[in-house]
């Protein structure tokens, strides 16, 4: 969220809560069956906030905050690189039930048999502990 923001004033325990009153920047997934919204919200058990604008990655979305009262839900780490490198926004701790994030493998047909793909593949998923 931008420096500044209404919800910054809130008490800690009711941040939850008060970011659906606030129009939400939502980055968008690929899923098993297309594109569908990150639903951080309701992994931290929040009702429907108004959305508005929907980005197609989590990379996109921060750029959509500063001069607004939109709030953005983003994994800590991610959260805390954007508010070192974009001084006019600064990151909220919540719940840790935010942090789950499904991390999905993405690559072109061309790319499926080629031998260093596979081996990049397969670091990857030894990295984040995916067998």
């Amino acid at each position: 969220m931008r420096a500044g923001h209404p919800l910054l004033c809130a008490a800690p325990e009711a941040r939850v809560e008060e970011l659906a009153r606030f129009p939400q920047v939502v980055p968008m997934v690929l899923g098993p069956g297309g594109w569908v919204e990150d639903d951080a919200l309701g992994r931290l058990g929040v009702p429907e906030a108004p959305v508005a604008v929907r980005t197609p990655n989590q990379a996109t979305a921060p750029w959509m905050l500063p001069g607004s009262d939109r709030a953005l839900v983003l994994p800590r780490r991610l959260a805390a690189l954007f508010a070192e490198r974009v001084p006019e926004l600064c990151a909220l701790p919540l719940d840790e039930a935010a942090a789950t994030v499904e991390l999905r493998l993405v690559w072109h047909a061309r790319c499926h048999a080629d031998p260093a793909h596979i081996l990049l593949r397969g670091v990857l998923r030894e990295g984040v502990g995916v067998g």
